[in-house]
C-alpha cells in the first residue's frame, strides 16, 4: 500500500480516488490504541504499521512514537511517525521526523517524496520544488517527482513550465490518473478548455466512477460553451458522489450550468 511508504503525488490535487494511500472511510472510529502492551521495537513497528493500513493515522502515531521510546533514532519509526502527522493534517509536526530522517540520509526517496508534500500543503513551494528535484535527480523515472514538480510550478504561475513538466510524464501508464488531471488544471488556468476536458476524460478511462473528475470535466466543458454535456457530467458527479458536501456543491454548479446562457 502506498500509505504504509509514501505520499502520491496525486493526492495533493486534493481530489478523490487518485491518491494511493489508504485510509478509512469518512466517518471511521476506531478502537483506541493501547501502546503498554508493546514490549519491544518491532511490536510497536509492526502495530503502527497495521494502524496505518487500516487508516488509524492517530493510532499509527502513538505506535511509532512507543517504537522511538526504545530507539529515538530509529529511521523507520521516525519516517512512518512523520507520515502519520501528514495524514492526520500536522504537516509542520510531519516535517520534524521527516528533517531527521533526512539529516542522516538526504537521498531516501520515501521520506523525501513526504517532506515534498508537507511542504506543498504549508504552501512552501520553493521547497517542495527543491525535493522533487532532488527525487528526480536521484530517480529520473519518479512519476510523483514528476507530477510534484509541475504541480509546484502551477502554484507559482508558471503554467508553462508545468505543462512542460507534465509533457515528460508517462501518461501510458493506463494506472495513472494524476498526471491527466494536473494537465486538465493547467488547461483551465491557460484558457484551452477544449483540452480541459480531453484530459478529464482520459482520467475517467482510468477512473471512471470518480465524481470529483466528472465535476471538474463538466467545468471545462461550461467554460467552453458546451451546456449540454456539462449538465450531464454534473448529474453524473451527484449519482457518484457519496460525501454531502460535495453533493451540495455539485448541485449549486449544476444549478448555475442550467441557468447558464
Amino acid at each position: 500500500s502506498t500509505a504504509a511508504r509514501t505520499i502520491d503525488a496525486a493526492s495533493l490535487l486534493g481530489t478523490k480516488g487518485t491518491s494511493g494511500e489508504s485510509g478509512a472511510a469518512p466517518g471511521a472510529t476506531f478502537a483506541p490504541v493501547d501502546t503498554r502492551d508493546l514490549k519491544s521495537i518491532d511490536a510497536a513497528r509492526d502495530a503502527g504499521a497495521k494502524q496505518l493500513l487500516a487508516g488509524n493515522y492517530e493510532g499509527a502515531r502513538k505506535c511509532y512514537t512507543a517504537a522511538l521510546a526504545f530507539d529515538g533514532h530509529d529511521m523507520t519509526s521516525l519516517h512512518k511517525r512523520g507520515l502519520s502527522n501528514y495524514l492526520l493534517g500536522a504537516y509542520a509536526v510531519a516535517l520534524i521526523d521527516l528533517n531527521k530522517v533526512l539529516e542522516r540520509d538526504h537521498r531516501y526517496i520515501p521520506a523525501l517524496l513526504d517532506r515534498a508534500a508537507a511542504y506543498y500543503k504549508l504552501g512552501e513551494y520553493k521547497k517542495a520544488q527543491a525535493d522533487y528535484d532532488l527525487v528526480f535527480a536521484v530517480d529520473r523515472g519518479n512519476r510523483f517527482a514528476l507530477l510534484g514538480l509541475s504541480l509546484c510550478k502551477s502554484k507559482q504561475n508558471l503554467s508553462e513550465e508545468a505543462l512542460k513538466t507534465l509533457s515528460r510524464l508517462p501518461f501510458g501508464d493506463p494506472g495513472y490518473v494524476g498526471g491527466y488531471e494536473a494537465a486538465g488544471y493547467e488547461f483551465i488556468k491557460t484558457g484551452d478548455y477544449q483540452r480541459a476536458a480531453v484530459a478529464f476524460s482520459k482520467a475517467l478511462n482510468v477512473a471512471p466512477n470518480n465524481d470529483n473528475i466528472y465535476a471538474l470535466r463538466a467545468r471545462s466543458y461550461l467554460l467552453a460553451g458546451d451546456k449540454a454535456h456539462a449538465i450531464e457530467d454534473y448529474n453524473r458527479a451527484i449519482a457518484l458522489c457519496k460525501d454531502s458536501a460535495s453533493a451540495v456543491n455539485y448541485k449549486h454548479d449544476l444549478a448555475v450550468a442550467q441557468g447558464a446562457n
